[in-house]
């Protein structure tokens, strides 16, 4: 379903058009670049796919955001496996999804229609398995991990403290959980999901239910869009 290509621009480029574009003074323009800048503040390079960005906001966007504050990770880092391990991990190289580089630790999101079958389950294992053995810890995502709201924040919570980031409950009441609600519609939303979940061919899951909402919803691991 994904090809992979050279990205149409980056978060450089987009950067610098917006610096240009605010030194038009007076400008409609110029009041559009102001916002784009302080949204390029927490763009990251380097996605794969829509999924890895929903991961990835969803977890280091600011909690004024609704996300969870964590530091921003790497998208799709590239780490060499030195030739004494690659006997022992199978492998050459890796590209962790996401990735902190100070904590050697990983969180990769498998899309169904990609990741299932047996050969496909047996080269997701031995890639865990591969980073482990590269002393790299590694967190595997599916969509009912992101999709349940509750699901989610356990996990966000595990990530957390692998990370040695505390979450302050104090800064993460009612406030924040609406914040967090209006985030996840904006990201998870219906017609968003339809249509990823169409080109991905998961339209046999026939019903596309929404975003688990705060105080209800679906239980963690039932039937979500594949992807």
């Amino acid at each position: 379903p994904y090809t992979r290509c050279q990205p149409l621009t980056s978060r450089e480029s987009l950067r610098l058009y917006a610096v240009k574009a605010k030194g038009v003074a007076g400008t409609k323009g110029a009041k559009g670049a102001t916002k784009l800048c302080r949204a390029l503040g927490y763009a990251i390079g380097g996605s794969a796919s829509p999924m890895e960005t929903v991961v990835a906001m969803l977890l280091s966007l600011p909690k004024k955001h609704g996300g969870y504050g964590l530091p921003r990770p790497r998208l799709n880092h590239w780490l060499q496996v030195p030739g004494t391990l690659r006997s022992v991990t199978g492998r050459s190289e890796f590209f962790c999804d996401l990735y902190w580089l100070d904590r050697r630790f990983a969180v990769e999101y498998d899309g169904r229609p990609y990741h299932t079958g047996y050969s496909n389950l047996q080269k997701d294992y031995a890639r865990d398995n591969g980073l482990d053995d590269f002393g790299i810890g590694v967190k595997t995502l599916m969509a009912p991990d992101v999709f349940d709201v509750d699901c989610f924040d356990g996990i966000a919570r595990q990530i957390a403290r692998r990370l040695n980031v505390r979450l302050r409950e104090e800064r993460m009441g009612k406030a924040w959980v609406e914040k967090r609600g209006q985030l996840r519609r904006e990201l998870l939303d219906r017609d968003y999901r339809f249509r990823l979940g169409l080109a991905l061919g998961a339209n046999e899951c026939g019903f596309y239910p929404e975003p688990k909402t705060e105080g209800g919803g679906t239980a963690c691991g039932e039937d979500v869009p594949a992807f």
